[in-house]
């Protein structure tokens, strides 16, 4: 179900709600001003009937039929269905009220009442005027608007129109329910028997039909329905070209601009930015401005990373080229190196990073001896690749030119510290071993204590004296020391990045399991020993991300 479909059900609702509400309530006024507009007419005109019919007049008609014979003839007229009868009785009785009629019998001065009750009856619009006589709470007719003879001194009122009349004073219209149909009756008291609680008195009683009012309002309701299917039929096709064009519309072109700005060959460019005129400061506009702003901060931002990322690549491939240069100028076994009869060696470098600070060198420095070096410069990354680069090409001129172990590193601790502003040091371990005699001469400026094993024994640490790092104070003295070899002796060389190596519960690995595994039996010859080491740390870190460098150099002695 789309936003359109959506929109235009809820504008066709609220406008139907609205339109029914607004008839029902003009319905409801209208009806309550037709009524009031019915009983105010009601109410004049039974005043100006009152103000025309004099109290002496109902008063002297009362008293002419309020008698015996009159009852008799009445009861006689009714039985044989005769009016003829009542007629002659009243036209026998001589008018005596007023002087003006005294050539009228009963029955003019009757007929002449009725008449105007008819006429008023007819000018008000009333259905049935009635002068009425009370009298023991009971009522009679004495003239009405039809001048039925029959009706005089007779009116058949229920239990409930007689509390009605009983009840009311003055004007006020009251509205009830008679066979079937609804009636508004309004009556007066004539002169002053309104006042006080006379047994006796004379009223005009006035009613309307309620089907005029009904029909009227009937014509106003089909004339509010006609108007609520014309205001439907126009207003929901205006609101909703007025939803579409204001709101559908740009919604429409923000989601067109959003598909375009990411699908496409030119997605993600300033030109697939969306673009609209909105001049309006409404939420529409807000969104057009956000979508936009968005739009175009991921368009920089694609720019950006661009960059970045093909910077990076740029830094990835010359740290893979140093990584290689680095690894190509670690030094190689073959061919000077293995099928020695009097050794064998083997020496590894995992780096953390893609180039790392520890290195590791042999070389012979003369026909009869043989250098080891193995270092862990200060630091990680290209700065550290750098300095072990320097170290090493430094350690290596240096030992060619002869001299102790401790007289190279001094030498190149003077030059290292020389301008040493990045204050990048190097912990070194470097022995000179004599292949006939097998004397290892060994000097350490700070670095690990090597691991080694006499034949037939196990590995353990050779406590050895070590000095201060190579770069850190030009003028540091170092101390030579020498291990004598036999036939079978083996020497492990590594880096703190193998004993500090930790695990997902920060645990190091520590010199004891070092030991352990190395002084396993499957651990014989020194790519074995290498071997085993890596896979026992392999498996205490279990994939944890390795934080050092892990190097590793391995000699056995054999002649």
């Amino acid at each position: 179900m789309t936003l359109a479909f959506k929109l235009n059900i809820l504008i066709v609702t609220a406008l139907v709600c609205l339109a029914v509400g607004l008839v029902l309530i003009a319905f409801f006024l209208n009806s309550r001003q037709i009524e009031n507009l019915y009983i105010r007419e009601l109410e004049n005109a039974i005043r100006t009937v009152k103000l025309t019919i004099g109290e002496e007049f109902a008063d002297w008609i009362w008293e002419q039929i309020d008698t015996e014979e009159f009852w008799q003839i009445k009861d006689r007229a009714e039985q044989e269905h005769d009016p003829e009868l009542l007629e002659n009785w009243l036209k026998s009785r001589p008018s005596e009220f007023g002087e003006e009629f005294t050539e009228y019998s009963l029955y003019d001065e009757r007929e002449a009442y009725c008449a105007y009750l008819k006429e008023s009856q007819d000018t008000f619009h009333m259905e049935s005027v009635l002068l009425l006589y009370e009298k023991e709470d009971e009522w009679y007719i004495l003239a009405s608007s039809d001048a039925d003879v029959m009706k005089l001194g007779s009116w058949d009122l229920n239990e409930d129109s007689r509390y009605e009349l009983r009840t009311r004073s003055g004007s006020k219209a009251v509205l009830y329910e008679v066979q079937g149909r609804w009636l508004c009756t309004v009556n007066e008291v004539l002169g002053d028997m309104e006042q006080g609680d006379a047994d006796e008195k004379a009223l005009v009683f006035a009613s309307i039909g309620m089907d005029m009012v009904q029909e009227e309002t009937h014509w106003f309701l089909i004339n509010c329905l006609l108007f609520l299917l014309v205001f439907i039929a126009v207003l929901i096709p205006v609101s909703v070209f007025v939803i579409r064009r204001v709101a559908i519309r740009p919604l429409r072109i923000l989601q067109k601009g959003s598909d375009r700005f990411s699908e496409g060959e030119g997605a993600y460019t300033m030109d697939q930015v969306v673009h609209m005129n909105r001049p309006a400061n409404d939420e529409i506009s807000d969104l057009y401005r956000g979508v936009r702003s968005m739009q175009t901060r991921i368009v920089h931002d694609l720019d950006k990373l661009t960059r970045i990322t093909a910077e990076r690549e740029r830094i990835e491939t010359e740290l893979s080229l140093a990584a290689q240069i680095q690894q190509s100028a670690l030094p190689d076994r073959e061919p000077d190196f293995s099928g020695r009869p009097e050794f064998s060696l083997s020496a590894s470098m995992d780096p953390a990073k893609d180039v790392g600070g520890d290195f590791y060198d042999f070389f012979y420095q003369n026909e009869q001896h043989l250098a080891l070096v193995i270092a862990d410069v200060s630091g990680k990354g290209i700065p550290a690749a750098l300095f072990m680069m320097s170290a090493k090409n430094l350690i290596k001129n240096r030992a060619a030119a002869g001299g102790t172990p401790a007289e190279i590193l001094a030498s190149v601790n003077a030059q290292l510290a020389r301008n040493n502003t990045t204050h990048m040091f190097v912990t070194v371990w470097l022995g000179i071993l004599d292949l006939q005699s097998g004397m290892l001469t060994a000097c350490s400026a700070g670095h690990e204590e090597p691991v080694i094993r006499k034949k037939g024994g196990d590995f353990a640490l050779l406590h050895d004296k070590r000095g201060f790092v190579l770069g850190g104070l030009a003028r540091s003295r170092y101390q030579d020391y020498e291990v004598a070899l036999q036939p079978g002796d083996t020497i492990f060389l590594y880096t703190d990045g193998v004993p500090e190596a930790a695990n997902a519960k920060r645990e190091f690995y520590g010199l004891e399991r070092l030991t352990e595994a190395l002084n396993r039996p499957e651990a014989s010859g020194p790519d074995e020993i290498l071997a085993a080491v890596k896979a026992d740390v392999e498996r205490f870190v279990s994939g944890t991300e390795q934080s050092d460098d892990l190097t590793m150099l391995c000699i056995r002695y054999r002649s």
